[in-house]
């Protein structure tokens, strides 16, 4: 079980973001919370909703407290060629010119960890494809990281990207490319992560813009499966018999008529310069 605190200024046109995300990983099982979020529209309404994955079954809880409601789906409609889903996701692809790591010594205990800092530099291009249409997006980014070497949650991840393969169909990981990672990379796990970088605004201006991710909690005990459960007195809509019921290709063919003003309003997330 962890919680990480996400803070992200965007310098000079003065837009800040915070989210505090608590997740709980088991074999077959993981939650994500939203604990706290601020500075983005709905952010009221979305703290204290969950989401729980089964690997096991395949599906995927949404749980809205406020509401007292869950909806559940199958967790493959997210990958499934069928679900039209695919065509829409975003492609990622880095071309980096520089790649490299600098040791910045010891750094302060976190959580009872201690830390060593390095620095991370990366510089090129990023190009991202939605629906057939590609833009490119410049990479320069300085992140330093303060890196607990005796503390590991691969296996914590590996069960989380299990939970997002539904199936012999790709995964959610499966649209995006991530860059070789250096031969001189730390082991261990970033538990601060600050980054720089500068981005293109809706006005093609750059700006830079500056996030900090941060470990606040974190344990390593058995989790009851009731954390994973939907609570007694919530109203539950199954969805998956409604979704099951599409045919193939229907949603990819409505998604095809309105690929202009779909591709627009996603476009407009990832390239802002592009609109």
């Amino acid at each position: 079980m962890y919680t990480t605190n996400i803070t992200t200024d965007s310098g000079t046109l003065g837009h800040g973001f915070s989210m505090a995300m608590k997740y709980q990983v088991t074999d077959r099982h993981m939650r994500m919370e939203f604990v706290q979020v601020s500075g983005v529209s709905g952010a009221v309404s979305a703290e204290g909703m969950s989401y729980v994955i089964d690997g096991q079954d395949s599906t995927m809880t949404m749980l809205m407290p406020m509401q007292h409601m869950a909806m559940v789906n199958n967790l493959s409609m997210l990958s499934n060629p069928a679900s039209g889903t695919r065509a829409m996701m975003p492609k990622i692809e880095q071309h980096l010119t520089t790649n490299t790591v600098d040791d910045l010594g010891a750094g302060e205990r976190i959580l009872g960890h201690a830390t060593h800092r390095y620095r991370f530099t990366t510089a090129g291009t990023t190009d991202i494809t939605i629906a057939g249409e590609t833009c490119t997006q410049p990479v320069d980014a300085v992140s330093e990281v303060w890196m607990a070497t005796d503390v590991d949650l691969t296996s914590a991840m590996q069960s989380i990207l299990r939970h997002f393969e539904a199936g012999p169909t790709p995964g959610l990981g499966a649209s995006v490319q991530t860059p070789a990672v250096p031969a001189n990379y730390p082991k261990g796990t970033p538990l601060r992560t600050v980054n720089k970088t500068m981005a293109r605004g809706p006005n093609g201006a750059m700006t830079p813009v500056k996030s900090t991710i941060e470990y606040v909690e974190l344990s390593k005990a058995p989790i009851a499966d009731a954390a994973f459960a939907v609570p007694s007195d919530y109203q539950v809509t199954d969805v998956r018999k409604a979704m099951a019921q599409i045919p193939a290709g229907f949603v990819d063919s409505v998604m095809t008529q309105n690929t202009a003003s779909s591709r627009e309003s996603i476009m407009k997330v990832f390239c802002p310069s592009k609109r």
